[in-house]
């Protein structure tokens, strides 16, 4: 291999790196998916095979999924889906570079074959001038053996010149002059025709030489198309097998995200079976796909706002819901939502009261629960729809019902508008 070859093989080399960066790039973002989508997969399968479709329903011991179990459902189907929207993102930019590497490998195998033309006619035309050239060579050969002959044939004449041999064997004036003649004419005819070959080999050697610089040229060009070519086509092959990939992992995601979607359905339903068998509730207790249930049976009394004070010492403005019903007391409260008890026992005029802090700036409070009947400690976690009391008349209270309180960042707010965008539904 000459060293203009191992050049040009180090710049194919050196551009497919460069046709290749960006293509590195998605590589890299592909194994970190990678990575998460086997952890997400892990996960599921093993939060499938503990929890599956519907099998709290089924199981003899009335052993239904804790609120833990139902976040778990939920998280896993939560990371599927970012996972799935992650890929998706990608996807429009992996279609576009894939179909751009494609548009630049044809656009450089069309170079390519344009200069291997060029090479190929190149390669024709020195081919003709070399056949010129010797064609030439032949007519010079030709003419020096005709000057050859003629100066045997006055070695012949015994040495003299052969104008001198024609003038002393000539008869007669015109057969004298008829011969020198002659020799004038053949001597000149082979000085011209040997002149004329000379001449075409010279140039048909030149131009030669011209046609093979320019062939030698042209096959570099050419070996330089062809590594363009072959970069792009590798850089369009890796695009297409990542857009592949990506696509599979798309497919299988969504294949997955179905199970994880009917296995957190299904978790949900279970819980609040679970909820209505330990606590018979009702429609009370029963927890949204939002993650808020109803704390309590029973129908408003009165409503979040300004109102007469229903009592001496009341405020005018009631920044609760209050819910009641025919005997109501002992009448059992629930979580609004999961959350961390943050107080739990008598407060003046809210009586037996109860909060619970749900995160993301909500706090729920519970009052005038009766005596006895809190049944959740400060600190401890529960889940929504959990029975934490039961409703009483404890503090400054017209009568049994449960007091609910709803602030968000510390700011009291409309639990019933609340929690019907949540979902809720009050029967």
């Amino acid at each position: 291999m000459s060293n203009s070859r191992v050049r040009h093989n180090d710049a194919r080399a050196g551009t497919h790196a460069k046709g290749s960066s960006s293509i590195r790039a998605r590589r890299s973002w592909s194994r970190a998916l990678q990575i998460a989508l086997r952890a997400t997969c892990v996960a599921s399968f093993l939060l499938a095979a503990v929890l599956g479709p519907g099998t709290a329903s089924a199981r003899a011991d009335n052993h239904y999924p804790s609120w833990d179990d139902v976040r778990a459902a939920q998280s896993a189907e939560a990371s599927t889906k970012t996972l799935i929207t992650s890929i998706q993102a990608q996807l429009a930019g992996l279609r576009e570079e894939a179909t751009r590497t494609q548009q630049i490998a044809a656009e450089q195998g069309a170079r390519w074959s344009s200069a291997q033309e060029a090479a190929d006619e190149q390669a024709f035309v020195a081919e003709g001038l070399r056949a010129q050239a010797d064609a030439a060579a032949a007519e010079m050969s030709t003419a020096r053996t005709q000057i050859a002959a003629l100066i045997r044939t006055t070695q012949r004449s015994g040495g003299l010149d052969l104008t001198a041999t024609l003038l002393f064997s000539s008869q007669d004036p015109e057969s004298l002059l008829y011969g020198l003649g002659l020799v004038a004419k053949l001597v000149e005819a082979n000085s011209q025709l040997y002149d004329r070959a000379a001449q075409l080999m010279n140039t048909a050697r030149a131009l030669e030489d011209q046609a093979v610089v320019a062939q030698t040229e042209l096959e570099k060009l050419q070996d330089e198309a062809l590594a363009a070519f072959e970069a792009a086509q590798a850089a369009a092959l890796e695009a297409e097998a990542i857009l592949i990939e990506q696509e599979e992992n798309e497919a299988r995601l969504t294949a997955q995200l179905a199970v994880l979607s009917e296995n957190r359905r299904a978790t949900e339903a279970d819980y609040n079976k679970g909820i209505q068998e330990r606590w018979g509730a009702g429609a009370a207790g029963i927890v949204t796909a939002s993650g808020w249930a109803l704390p309590a049976r029973g129908y408003i009394t009165s409503g979040f706002g300004w109102r007469p004070p229903p009592i001496a010492g009341a405020s005018s403005f009631h920044g609760a819901l209050d819910i009641s019903g025919g005997n109501y007391c002992g009448t059992p409260i629930y979580a609004a939502a999961g959350g961390r008890v943050t107080y739990a026992g008598p407060n003046g005029g809210l009586g037996n009261y109860i909060q619970i802090d749900h995160g993301n700036g909500y706090v729920t409070g519970y009052a005038h629960l009766q005596n006895g009947g809190i049944g959740v400690r400060m600190g401890e976690s529960v889940g929504p729809g959990q029975n934490i009391g039961n409703a009483g008349t404890t503090g400054l209270s017209t009568g049994c019902h449960l007091h609910l309180i709803l602030r968000q960042n510390g700011t009291p707010i409309d639990p019933l508008s609340f929690l019907r965008n949540q979902g809720v539904v009050f029967g």
